[in-house]
């Protein structure tokens, strides 16, 4: 039922994801993947998910009623980063996230919210995923703006802003940007080093 939830919240998900999000009690990588793989082949036999497969790449599932989309790997990505953010945590602390959440006008990639109780912290997170330069990420930066102030006219809590890029080219937009808010910009493969909680 977990995997089925997770699967109904972000859409898309490769079997070594699942393992890493659903069987992590299972200490051996390779058995970890053998479990996630029987489990989701019976899950796929009974007519529970669907399945696809994108050159020699492991398996992407999904649950009846969702259409394939040309943003697939865009969801992949946004499971990814929460499972790296869920690696480097600090001990004792706890993640709440919500994928694809709207806030007024905008919908947030990966809207997370962290608490840890010994160092009595608590933080909310939210993350934009740019794999390409061809949205504009500095629109939608503005919208969020508009957003923080709103809130913080209301008392809520707007710990952070990130921008995770797959490409340079996205971080130099964002950085020559005239932005009226701190916004921080990270590459994707440098988020374990540069992600501060």
């Amino acid at each position: 039922m977990r995997v089925m939830e997770g699967l109904e919240q972000f859409r898309y998900m490769r079997s070594d994801q699942i393992a890493e999000l659903y069987f992590p009690t299972i200490r051996n990588k390779s058995q970890r993947i053998k479990k996630t793989s029987e489990r989701m082949k019976k899950l796929f036999a009974r007519g529970f998910v669907k399945r696809m497969r994108f050159g020699c790449e492991p398996y992407v599932y999904t649950i009846d009623g969702v259409s394939y989309s040309n943003k697939i790997l865009h969801y992949l990505t946004i499971v990814d980063v929460l499972i790296q953010l869920q690696k480097i945590k600090p001990a004792g602390s706890v993640l709440r996230y919500e994928t694809e959440i709207k806030f007024d006008d905008i919908i947030c990639d990966l809207h997370l919210e962290y608490r840890n109780e010994f160092r009595q912290e608590r933080k909310e997170y939210f993350i934009e995923i740019e794999l390409n330069s061809s949205g504009d990420v500095i629109q939608k930066i503005e919208k969020y703006n508009r957003l923080f102030r709103a809130r913080r006219r209301d008392n809520k809590i707007n710990d952070g802003l990130y921008v995770l890029c797959s490409k340079v080219s996205a971080m130099g937009k964002i950085e020559r940007g005239n932005l009226d808010m701190p916004v921080k910009v990270l590459l994707l493969s440098d988020l374990s080093a540069g992600w501060q909680w």
